[in-house]
């Protein structure tokens, strides 16, 4: 992301974007997390992100997930997974702009 002027345009994956324009999108993309839960999808984020950092993994992809799922699935029921899917698929789609439902 490149920013040519504080009031004006922000470059975000190859195009400028008017500044009102972009900050009312982040605010739009911020309200899909739950008010009341956010600290909670937040906090499961914040797992991924250590076990990533744990594991060394950068990358983000379907054989990343299933190997997140897979570790989490040893001790926990199935309800408990599709929680924390549910939790991660909205995170990382309001804070790293990835959508894992595709």
């Amino acid at each position: 992301m490149a920013i040519r002027s504080m009031d004006m345009e922000i470059e975000d994956n190859g195009m400028f974007v008017p500044y009102a324009e972009f900050r009312e999108a982040n605010a739009a993309t911020s309200d899909i997390l739950p008010s009341k839960s956010r600290e909670i999808y937040e906090k499961e984020l914040r797992q991924f992100n250590v076990w990533r950092k744990e594991k060394a993994v950068d990358l983000l992809n379907e054989d990343v997930l299933l190997e997140y799922f897979s570790t989490i699935a040893k001790t926990a029921k199935a309800s408990t997974l599709w929680c924390r899917y549910s939790m991660l698929k909205a995170t990382l789609k309001v804070f790293e702009n990835v959508d894992i439902s595709r």
